[in-house]
């Protein structure tokens, strides 16, 4: 089999055969995007901003490879009762996702304990890597801590 030095949408089947062979994990990605605003085009365009620093920053990994991308617009942060959230959490439950990456911590939630309680408690116990591109957050360590 050739190889190809090719970027782009062959970029990523290149990464996962490179990261496959340095480390052996996969990681399986969901993007989560939330914007609670009233007019449409912000919120597309919103939401289409938040989908593509994630997707940035998803480019210049290694050992992951985007399963979906999952959205909820028009939707509060204040509960985790979201048909986008929900839909991710399901595939998280199914092992089709085992990273979530979000532009930001407001993202995810606005109940700052509820965030902190998926990501020290939920998302540990069902082994998923939590990623925050704008908090510089890595549950793994890569990018750093949160703040720091």
């Amino acid at each position: 089999m050739a190889g190809t030095s090719k970027k782009g949408r062959q970029g990523i089947t290149a990464q996962k055969r490179t990261a496959e062979k340095a480390s052996g994990r996969i990681y399986s990605v969901g993007i989560y995007a939330r914007l609670s605003v009233d007019n449409h085009n912000e919120k597309n365009e919103s939401i289409e901003t938040q989908i593509e620093i994630a997707k940035d920053y998803l480019g210049l990994q290694t050992d992951m490879v985007l399963f979906d991308c999952y959205s909820d617009l028009g939707k509060t942060g204040t509960n985790f009762e979201r048909e986008g959230f929900n839909r991710l959490m399901t595939d998280v439950r199914l092992h089709k996702v085992d990273c979530i990456i979000v532009k930001d911590f407001s993202r995810l939630g606005r109940d700052y304990i509820e965030v902190g309680s998926y990501l020290e408690q939920i998302f540990p116990l069902m082994e998923v890597r939590c990623i925050s591109v704008n908090d510089h957050y890595d549950s793994e360590g890569v990018l750093g801590t949160a703040g720091g």
